[in-house]
């Protein structure tokens, strides 16, 4: 079983840093995303710089501990972030470009709360 959560903890890992790293490089994708959810104009950099530094503590979370109850809350929160996402997207019944990974083409929804 150690052997399967390290490779879940690496596998998460990879995919928070290759969001954070997408998100770094194509910062406008996230922050049109987040406005559209309802983000202030005027705090929507200030939230993608969050979420980009959020997304990488996370990552080296889990890559350094991956076992310890910070890793884990961390990880939680940035999964529990995403579903409210995919969540106000479908509320709003508006097709929200998804810029998870710095730039998309398919809308926000049932596979963030997933």
């Amino acid at each position: 079983m150690d052997l399967v959560a390290g490779i879940a903890a690496l596998v998460i890992a990879i995919v928070l840093l290759a969001g954070a790293i997408a998100k770094l490089t194509r910062p406008e994708g996230i922050r049109v995303t987040l406005i559209a959810l309802g983000m202030p104009v005027r705090h929507s950099w200030t939230a993608v710089h969050a979420l980009i530094a959020a997304e990488t503590a996370g990552a080296l979370l889990l890559l350094v501990a991956p076992r310890s109850p910070v890793s884990f809350a961390a990880v939680v929160a940035l999964f529990a972030a995403f579903a409210v996402a995919g969540a106000t997207a479908l509320r709003t019944r508006t097709p929200i470009a998804c810029a998870c990974f710095g730039s998309g083409a398919k809308p926000l929804g049932w596979r963030q709360l997933a």
